[in-house]
């Protein structure tokens, strides 16, 4: 026999005999909701990871004009014989499969963080974002170890610093400007807080890389517009064209690049309307067409969806003070 660990007490009754069964009832029932999780647990495990049957959330893409190409959108495996594929010639992509679900178990065995706390700014936008943390954690069945918030415009975080020191988290999302999470971060390496930080691109990714200086490596930063200094990227070229044209000494980065396409996207819809712009033509525009096509950045608009794209890019702060593109927290090795 091995003691699971459960204590459960009954004083409800007068009777002893009757608190007895009333706590034996409670016990059993409890064994039973603990084998329940952990044959849920099990499959789990034999399931693999679950993702939305969704737009951007396919596994392979499948290319017959004008040429021929099977990709698995997971490993990077392409295959020319489409048909053959079809066919049920699966051999190549099932082995390329079975070789990056390996990396992938040995790369969450690195990076297994579960012990997750959320910093945020004290007003609306703090708070939606932290409601979104909450959301992508619940998928996962996760829950904040420690919540920690600050009055907006101060730098006034030592208290969400002590709030989330005391619990010794893993990870750390982080919600707000640059001020005063550079500030948290710093205060944070002083007193030892061994733990990952993760800022989202509202932070203002330029100056908080200088605000940490030498202190910033490893602070990672989510970004919504692809790497600014991606030459080989078509959308990006043209925004560097485009910068330059307008001052050559101007630089670079996530801020005035989103502020770029953010032009671009809204010259698309003046053009579709011509010279009969109102407010409802202009965003009849965006919600009726299939796609906005930014050289290669693809935006798509509809009833209800004013995102445009679900696209998120993670960089990472290296020793050196400059932004690098990383697929997954895993891969960084500083």
């Amino acid at each position: 026999h091995l003691p699971p660990g459960i204590v459960v007490a009954c004083q409800a009754e007068r009777s002893q005999i009757q608190n007895r069964a009333r706590a034996m009832a409670q016990l059993r029932a409890r064994l039973a909701d603990r084998a329940r999780e952990e044959q849920r647990r099990e499959m789990e495990q034999i399931r693999g990871e679950q993702t939305e049957a969704g737009w951007g959330r396919q596994i392979r893409s499948y290319v017959l004009q004008p040429y021929q190409q099977v990709k698995d959108l997971r490993t990077g495996f392409e295959v020319g014989n489409v048909q053959g594929v079809l066919d049920g010639s699966l051999e190549g992509l099932t082995r390329s499969y079975l070789h990056w679900r390996r990396s992938e178990r040995e790369r969450r065995e690195r990076t297994h963080i579960q012990r997750i706390a959320v910093v945020y700014q004290d007003d609306s936008f703090g708070r939606a974002g932290y409601e979104g943390a909450l959301a992508a954690m619940e998928l996962r069945r996760l829950e904040p170890v420690a919540v920690g918030l600050y009055p907006r415009n101060t730098t006034a975080v030592k208290v969400a610093l002590l709030d989330i020191q005391r619990v010794e988290p893993q990870a750390v999302i982080m919600i707000g400007a640059y001020g005063p999470l550079s500030t948290m971060i710093l205060w944070a390496r002083r007193l030892g807080l061994d733990t990952q930080f993760v800022n989202i691109s509202f932070v203002g990714s330029n100056a908080l890389a200088e605000e940490l200086g030498s202190d910033g490596g490893g602070v990672f930063v989510t970004q919504v517009v692809p790497f600014p200094w991606d030459r080989s990227q078509d959308v990006v070229a043209s925004y560097r064209r485009a910068l330059s044209a307008y001052d050559t000494s101007a630089t670079a980065g996530f801020v005035s690049f989103e502020g770029y396409l953010a032009g671009r996207l809204a010259i698309a819809g003046l053009e579709t309307c011509g010279p009969d712009l109102s407010r409802r033509c202009f965003l009849e525009s965006l919600r009726d067409s299939e796609m906005v096509d930014l050289d290669g950045f693809e935006l798509r608009y509809g009833e209800g969806d004013n995102q445009g794209s679900d696209n998120v890019f993670l960089t990472v702060i290296g020793s050196d003070g400059r932004y690098y593109p990383i697929e997954r927290m895993g891969d960084w090795h500083p």
